[in-house]
């Protein structure tokens, strides 16, 4: 044997080592955050109720009885959580608003406080990962004019949120805001403008800020930030900005596409997927996470996505098989929105699955 082939032989078993040592520590090569993204896996959200506002204006002096049911569903009950466990979710997305139980200088109400922990409490103890978030807070208003007096309210809001959730371990996460967007305005559902978007990225910071400032685990709480409407437009997507010191922070995005077929009443209820218009969305969104954040390790989560029911409930199912086919192969998790109503996959008054068949394609790996 020569010395070359010795040098070869040599310079092989190194090699088949060096990849042994990385197959074997490859796992501590995933980040935190990437791990955690991955551990979320599918869920579910409770919307509709915690997060029902607007009562004051037919109800005098309303109860916490009365927002959970005003908009139609039951109080939330620990046998819901039990049943979204047993369906295959590992991950249960808390709406709450917030600034309809706070007094002048928002001050949550006690009361409001103990029923929203309750309901965590009810999800923690079934084994799922919570998220909790604020919702619908009308007051967060994304725009210069407004940018000083929103952030102050938002902490204010935050903060007491953080205090009563200290001694929570990594399974409580906290969601900044939901959707922030001028409401009313020609941007507020096309990726805003560079202003409105730069206030959002501002918010998301000092959100981040806040919480890691406050006592017990809040420190490496894991977060979610959101770009402007939470939007999986491009123009929002390409405006976001990660906070400087990101360790444990998620990014949030909602993804009803295509529109016209998810969300829209009067859209087709049929989903074409050799129709471009219907399939295009979901591929490129794909793509763009793909791209943009997951290839960077940057974790993403769609903390919202779902679809009306349709006369033809296989084409529903059909919509749910092919976006969540092109998404999980990327290791995003998805929440499904569930209100209890038009996207419903749960059954609020029995605490069971209304639509088995869609549920198994949302939860299959």
């Amino acid at each position: 044997m020569t010395k070359r082939h010795l040098i070869l032989i040599f310079a092989l078993v190194i090699t088949a080592v060096i990849f042994i040592i990385y197959l074997k520590n490859k796992d501590d090569l995933v980040t935190d955050e990437m791990r955690m993204m991955k551990n979320l896996g599918t869920g579910i959200n409770i919307g509709n109720d915690l997060d029902v506002y607007g009562v004051k204006k037919d109800i005098d002096d309303p109860d916490i009885s009365d927002y959970e049911t005003f908009w139609g569903n039951q109080p939330v009950e620990a046998e819901l959580f039990k049943a979204i466990k047993k369906a295959g979710f590992n991950t249960v997305r808390i709406p709450v608003t917030w600034s309809e139980h706070v007094d002048k200088h928002y001050n949550i109400d006690e009361a409001w406080m103990a029923r929203v922990t309750e309901v965590v409490d009810d999800a923690l103890d079934n084994n799922l990962y919570v998220i909790l978030d604020t919702h619908h807070e009308t007051f967060i208003m994304p725009d210069t004019e407004h940018e000083v007096k929103v952030t102050k309210r938002f902490l204010k809001l935050w903060s007491q949120i953080a205090d009563n959730f200290e001694d929570y371990n990594e399974r409580l996460l906290f969601e900044g805001m939901n959707e922030p967007r001028v409401i009313g305005s020609d941007e507020e559902w096309t990726g805003g403008t560079v202003k409105q978007r730069k206030v959002v990225n501002h918010l998301n910071r000092e959100f981040v800020k806040c919480i890691r400032q406050k006592g017990g685990n809040n420190e490496n709480r894991y977060l979610l930030v959101t770009p402007y409407a939470s939007s999986c437009l491009p123009e929002a997507l390409d405006s976001f900005k990660m906070p400087k010191h990101w360790k444990h922070v998620l990014v949030s995005i909602h993804a009803y596409i295509p529109y016209a077929f998810t969300s829209n009443e009067a859209g087709n209820n049929k989903f074409d997927t050799k129709n471009l218009d219907y399939t295009r969305d979901i591929e490129e969104l794909a793509d763009k996470l793909s791209a943009d954040f997951i290839e960077k390790d940057i974790p993403v989560v769609i903390t919202e996505f779902g679809c009306q029911a349709k006369k033809d409930e296989a084409q529903r199912i059909a919509w749910a098989k092919f976006f969540t086919e092109h998404l999980k192969p990327l290791g995003i998790p998805m929440i499904w929105w569930d209100d209890g109503g038009a996207y419903s996959v749960m059954d609020r008054e029995t605490n069971s699955i209304s639509n088995e068949e869609l549920v198994e394609v949302i939860v299959k790996d």
